[in-house]
């Protein structure tokens, strides 16, 4: 497996190493064409890029938590 750095990913995305940073944070969210890019680059799945927090890296919906 070939690994590559952020500003390699960046410039493969077509998007500024800063816009990546934010998106790898969580400060912003990527479009739903710019998160299909980052699946597959990363082989994370778009769902996971798009709602961090609601879908696991292969796409499968997290179990909401019990609200009492």
């Amino acid at each position: 497996m070939k690994y590559i750095n952020q500003k390699q990913t960046a410039e493969a995305l077509g998007i500024s190493q800063a816009f990546l940073s934010e998106i790898l944070s969580g400060k912003k969210r990527p479009s739903p064409k710019m998160a299909a890019s980052l699946e597959q680059t990363s082989g994370k799945h778009r769902l996971a890029w798009l709602y961090p927090g609601e879908y696991d890296n292969r796409g499968r919906r997290l179990k909401a938590e019990a609200s009492a």
